[in-house]
């Protein structure tokens, strides 16, 4: 999750519009770069649900990256250290509209194929700007 006012001033605030507390929730397993054999096989959903209604349903698959991760792995090999459980976040084109707005008790589930389902409901008591997402 990303703050929105804050990332939509520069693309060069984006990592300060991620700095609240659950906007990177890793979860509920990981799965070891070795065990994965091609990539493209692997889609992305988001779905955000309000008082039972599904207000965002959306997927995009890892075919869409426009770099392969062994070219982003270079990158950040070039200038760091990598320590073991390294993660490597990559974004994702699963957005919703820009007018869109995350409120209290909103649930979102994101489910990647062959690993797992992240669920989070938003709590107001961790967030400290009015625009998530």
């Amino acid at each position: 999750m990303s703050c929105r006012d804050i990332e939509g001033e520069n693309p060069l605030y984006l990592p300060q519009a991620k700095v609240w507390k659950r906007s990177c929730a890793i979860g509920p397993a990981l799965l070891l770069v070795d065990s994965v054999t091609d990539i493209s096989d692997f889609t992305i959903y988001c779905k955000i649900t309000r008082n039972g209604d599904v207000l965002f349903n959306d997927s995009a698959s890892l075919k869409q990256l426009k770099r392969t991760p062994e070219e982003l792995i270079s990158y950040l090999l070039q200038d760091n250290e990598i320590e073991d459980f390294t993660v490597l976040l990559t974004g994702t084109c699963v957005v919703p509209d820009n007018d869109f707005t995350l409120q209290e008790n909103d649930q979102i589930d994101i489910e990647i194929t062959k690993i797992g389902t992240l669920s989070n409901k938003v709590n107001s008591n961790h967030a400290t700007k009015k625009e998530l997402v």
